[in-house]
């Protein structure tokens, strides 16, 4: 084994470790009181503040909220190992498992293949995968656990393929907004109106949420 995987086998290692200590009897009580349904929003948080050092290009920033990230994910493994669901070798050994099972190009040696014929592929392999769940899926787990405008761009790329709404008729939903004085209707044009920019995304190869991201990121810059 290289010096490198032992440091890195090493380090992680001591992660887990600090984790259980702070979650011991004798730890800290914040730490202890912690479940799973109350570190959500910390690794939402986390995760969203790894993409800002993203954004802002700062490789300490990154570095450190990819460490943040970490440590969640190292929390919440220890949270499921002790309500004696699962362990950190768990986790690892099923995303193994799948990055191999998802890649069959890559790891059985098959022929290359094109990006197009790579997403197909996934996808049957996704499905295939869902038949073997050992509990059924929600109706609903189609829909990705994602802050909307990231589900509904992930949405249309697996399920849309009706054309655009031709453009005076989004102005007519537009202009109809303006009048409302309807809550209810102003929020299902509007919904439309964002289903509609999101496809104008997507038709440009455009993502939808970076796009948004950095114009607030600009808008902000320009309001200081």
């Amino acid at each position: 084994m290289s010096d490198s995987r032992q440091k890195l086998d090493r380090s992680l290692t001591n992660l887990n470790h600090i984790i259980k200590t702070l979650r011991a009897p004798d730890g800290c009580p914040w730490d202890r009181k912690q479940t799973p349904h109350s570190i959500k929003k910390h690794l939402i948080e986390e995760a969203y503040e790894v993409l800002d050092a993203i954004d802002h290009n700062i490789p300490e920033d990154i570095c450190s909220e990819l460490g943040d990230l970490l440590m969640q994910i190292f929390f919440l493994a220890d949270l499921y190992e002790e309500a004696g669901l699962f362990k950190l070798f768990d986790i690892s050994e099923s995303i193994q498992a799948k990055l191999i099972r998802r890649h069959p190009h890559v790891f059985d040696n098959l022929p290359a293949m094109s990006e197009e014929q790579i997403k197909q592929q996934w996808e049957t392999i996704k499905a295939k995968e869902k038949k073997h769940r050992s509990q059924p899926a929600p109706p609903e787990h189609d829909i990705a656990p994602l802050p909307s405008l990231l589900a509904t761009q992930k949405w249309l790329r697996r399920h849309d393929t009706t054309p655009l709404p031709p453009a005076p008729q989004m102005s007519a939903h537009l202009n109809q907004l303006k009048i409302s004085t309807n809550q209810s209707t102003a929020e299902t044009i509007l919904g439309k109106l964002l289903v509609y920019c999101v496809q104008l995304a997507e038709q440009h190869g455009i993502d939808a949420e970076t796009c948004l991201r950095q114009q607030l990121i600009n808008h902000s810059s320009n309001t200081q």
